[in-house]
């Protein structure tokens, strides 16, 4: 019998707010937090790096709008 799956709980936080390991989806696929996210032009634009999910080969750096809200996923 395969074993009950977690209920994926989805937050809405800025991208100041955003934690290594962290989760969201994009058009791209399924993307991880890599790094803690930094502010830049005077803190209205936040950048991070971000890996897809198992495969560190895929790492990149991604930025948004500081104001936006994100809808990403905290492992548990």
């Amino acid at each position: 019998m395969p074993a009950p799956q977690r209920a994926r709980i989805t937050y809405s936080i800025f991208p100041a707010e955003l934690h290594i390991g962290d989760r969201f989806t994009d058009a791209d696929g399924e993307w991880e937090i890599a790094s803690r996210p930094l502010a830049f032009t005077h803190g209205h634009e936040i950048r991070a790096r971000v890996r897809r999910i198992g495969d560190p080969r895929t790492l990149r750096n991604i930025s948004w709008p500081a104001q936006k809200r994100l809808a990403i996923r905290r492992p548990s």
